[in-house]
């Protein structure tokens, strides 16, 4: 059984920053194996999270392009140079 520790709400948000810093770089799967030789039932809460999150973050992507009506890459690159 692993040795669990209480911490700071602080400390957790740090822990999300992290997880995302890791995914935006493409380690996630790194960021989660690291946690696995720590605490493998807290990898697999992570890594379940991890492609939850990857079904929610497609499908809003679809939805937002077909709501759009953004097609064509040229559609989305004039969307961004909008709002930047």
């Amino acid at each position: 059984m692993s040795k669990r520790i209480l911490v700071k709400e602080s400390s957790f948000f740090d822990f999300i920053k992290s997880f995302f810093k890791a995914k935006s770089q493409g380690k996630e799967e790194k960021f989660i194996q690291t946690i696995k030789n720590y605490d493998p039932e807290l990898a697999d809460v992570w890594a379940k999270w991890n492609a939850a999150s990857d079904k929610h973050l497609m499908s809003m992507k679809k939805y937002w392009l077909d709501k759009g009506n953004l097609k064509k890459a040229q559609d989305i690159q004039n969307i961004i140079d909008k709002y930047q």
